[in-house]
This record gives C-alpha cells, sequence and structure tokens, in this order.
C-alpha cells in the first residue's frame, strides 16, 4: 500500500519535470519541495525469509508459506524500495534532494499494523509512533548502498516539517503579492 503512494509520488514529480522541460525551463532545486509520508509496515516480512531457505522451496512455498504470501511479501518490499531510490536519484539529479523528506516507520507490530483496530487504545499507540518518528533524525537513500541513513547536518523530521511548512507559506504570501 505504502509503495502506491511512492509510486504516486514519482510520478507527479515525474510530469512537472517533463511539464518544466516541454515549457523550455530547466528543473531546478528550488521547484520542488516532496513531503512523503509512509502509513507505516511491519518489520516482519524482513526477518521472514532467507535466501538460503528460499533456494530450497518449490512453487507452493513461494506462493504460502507459514500463513503468508512470500512471493507478494518480496514483491512489495522490493518495489517500495525501488520506489523510494528512484525518487532519491530524481531529487538529486534535479537538485532538490535538501527538499525531499520520506518519513515511514518500518517497525509496526500487533495491532498498530493493523486497518482493522481502530480502538483508542491503538489509535493512541499510533499517536505514540507519530511523535516518536518527529523527534527522529531526517533520514534520506544513500544511493551508492540503497540504503537509508541519517542525513549529515540534517535536523529532526519535526524540523524538516517546520521548515518546509515556512517555505511554503513564504511561497504563498509572495505569490498573493504578485
Amino acid at each position: 500500500m505504502g509503495c502506491t503512494c511512492m509510486l504516486q509520488t514519482l510520478l507527479a514529480m515525474n510530469q512537472v519535470a517533463e511539464h518544466m522541460v516541454l515549457a523550455g525551463q530547466q528543473p531546478a532545486g528550488k521547484s520542488y519541495i516532496v513531503i512523503s509520508i509512509g502509513c507505516g509496515t511491519s518489520s516482519l516480512p524482513k526477518l521472514k525469509y532467507s535466501a538460503k531457505d528460499a533456494a530450497k522451496w518449490g512453487v507452493l512455498s513461494w506462493l504460502i508459506k507459514d500463513g503468508s504470501v512470500p512471493i507478494l511479501d518480496m514483491f512489495n518490499a522490493g518495489s517500495a524500495d525501488m520506489v523510494d531510490f528512484h525518487l532519491s536519484v530524481l531529487s538529486a539529479v534535479l537538485g532538490s534532494s535538501h527538499q525531499y523528506l520520506r518519513i515511514q516507520y518500518d517497525k509496526l507490530s500487533g495491532s498498530a499494523g493493523s486497518i482493522d483496530d481502530c480502538s483508542k487504545a491503538n489509535l493512541d499507540k499510533l499517536v505514540k509512533i507519530g511523535e516518536e518518528l518527529l523527534s527522529e533524525k531526517v533520514s534520506g537513500v544513500d544511493l551508492e548502498t540503497g540504503r537509508n541513513v541519517e542525513v549529515p547536518g540534517g535536523g529532526t523530521n519535526a524540523e524538516e516539517l517546520a521548515k518546509y511548512a515556512r517555505q511554503l507559506s513564504d511561497e504563498r504570501r509572495r505569490r498573493r503579492n504578485n
């Protein structure tokens, strides 16, 4: 599910860049502010399977294994990682990597990972997770390794969101005055 939103973000960035190029403008770093907030993922699919075990699986094990669907788990995880990587590359090419913020929680467990549990206790747990995410340091994809790493000199997610809010507010004020 998270990959779909990220894919839409990537497609939107491509559309804007294409529009600018066709209009004879050079896409530049100040043209974009992209804030991509994930809906969270479970860390379980990453831990469930090993290449050593999967090498011995037959067709049925790829389709159903211990109550899950390994081929879909792996496809979804791989797709999300690739889209995040491509968003980071596109941001870097357009000179706007400092204007791209991806916030994602990948350790959901229990009821926090369920879309069916709207109890007060679960909603309170999700609020707490959101607050923790705001206090974490900004991270991004290392284009050489493909891994998420802390951005050197970056502040917290809350500080970065506040910075973007100021930039957007300033831009709106500028446009209203023109």
